[in-house]
């Protein structure tokens, strides 16, 4: 078990000892490890799935799990069956969980790992190049953002006292004060193989491996975690009026016939910026000097025990 205690600003230490106690009364035998920072937890899954460790539960949010993902990864062959990967959702947004349909309470975590249930969902993995020279290569299970969307994410971490919808609401407010519209050249394969385009500034990109981002914000309504598709949305270039116009919609999901926003559906997309933005992969910011893109989905490579 991958416990973060930071998970939900400190506040899901008090279901610790009931997740404990739900594991031991289910007989699960587990051995448990904190993270005591950024990056620990993909450390720990990482050591974990070298050493044969039959199911990584994570206690926290969506943050810990990304890491805990793309631990299992470095420790795998490319290709191969990552998990099983149990899920506690102890965060701010825990929109994978929520996707997913995951139990909530530590009994119902306890009891979906002791009955061996599981399921495949795709697996999102991303290849950055910065404007610094620099590149990257995560792997993501719920969404990547690219523009405004990180930028909301960024914000989030100055909004205190608030959590889920609410506080990434409060984010965008702030994003936009300085957030700049870059020109983006982007193309998608279909799910037909075939390659289409747009050239043109935009606020945003969201990839959905499922519905669900930014606490709550249903930003690909039609998104499946396993239907080997990724959806995307697109926004225009906005001013801050109609962002704000759009914000509400995109709550329930409602956005999608704004001539604003573009929807698809791809295997692949690429994407150029002609100035840096930041990217985030499920709810945490990976790079802030984007200037290449490119996502790729994995069909059913991650097994969550649920």
């Amino acid at each position: 078990m991958v416990y973060n205690p930071a998970a939900r600003r400190g506040r899901s230490a008090s279901r610790k000892q009931r997740l404990i106690e739900s594991l031991r009364n289910a007989g699960v035998s587990y051995d448990l490890v904190e993270t005591t920072g950024p990056g620990d937890a993909r450390s720990l899954a990482k050591t974990a799935q070298e050493r044969g460790y039959g199911i990584i539960l994570v206690a926290g949010g969506d943050g810990t799990m990304n890491e805990t993902v793309n631990g299992m990864a470095e420790a795998a062959l490319p290709g191969v069956l990552l998990g099983k990967l149990a899920l506690f959702a102890a965060g701010t947004g825990n929109d994978l969980a929520h996707a997913l349909g995951a139990a909530k309470s530590p009994e119902g975590v306890a009891a979906a790992i002791a009955n061996g249930h599981t399921r495949r969902i795709d697996l999102g993995v991303l290849n950055v190049r910065n404007a610094s020279g620099t590149s990257l290569r995560r792997y993501f299970a719920n969404n990547a953002g690219m523009g405004l969307e990180a930028s909301v994410t960024v914000e989030s971490s100055h909004v205190k006292r608030l959590s889920g919808s609410l506080l990434y609401l409060a984010a965008a407010l702030r994003a936009l004060r300085s957030y700049r519209m870059p020109r983006a050249d982007i193309v998608w394969e279909t799910g037909n193989g075939d390659a289409e385009s747009l050239e043109q500034r935009i606020s945003l990109i969201s990839v959905g491996n499922s519905m669900r981002a930014g606490g709550g914000f249903r930003l690909t309504p039609d998104a499946l975690l396993d239907d080997g598709m990724f959806d995307a949305a697109i926004a225009d270039a906005l001013s801050r009026r109609r962002v704000l116009m759009l914000l509400p919609l995109a709550l329930f999901g409602k956005h999608t016939g704004n001539r604003a926003v573009h929807m698809l559906r791809c295997r692949r997309l690429h994407a150029r910026f002609d100035e840096p933005l930041p990217v985030h992969l499920d709810g945490e910011v990976v790079s802030t000097d984007a200037v290449e893109v490119e996502v790729e989905i994995e069909p059913g490579r991650l097994k969550l025990a649920i």
